[in-house]
């Protein structure tokens, strides 16, 4: 027998094999029962650069909207005539 016919012959009884009834379905939702929650800590680091994030963007948009000017200005110190 030539290579290509044992493989054929080997393709046609892997084709009629079944394959086995398997039910994990058990297994997998014991499993994800006994999956970690995340830790508080975790959790409160989250929401504190969550809150920081929103403060920074508040601020940004505050800045955009109302065009960034020189933090010292030399007019508001009266050195007007002295530049």
């Amino acid at each position: 027998m030539n290579e290509e016919r044992i493989l054929q012959v080997l393709a046609r009884a892997a084709r009629a094999d079944a394959p086995p009834a398997v039910d994990v379905a058990d297994r997998v939702l014991a499993s994800l029962r006994a999956a970690r929650r995340p830790s508080r800590l975790i959790v409160w680091f989250a929401a504190a650069a969550s809150a920081a994030a929103i403060v920074i963007v508040v601020m940004a948009l505050w800045v955009l909207m109302n065009g960034a000017r020189p933090a010292m200005d030399p007019s508001d110190m009266g050195m007007v005539g002295m530049l």
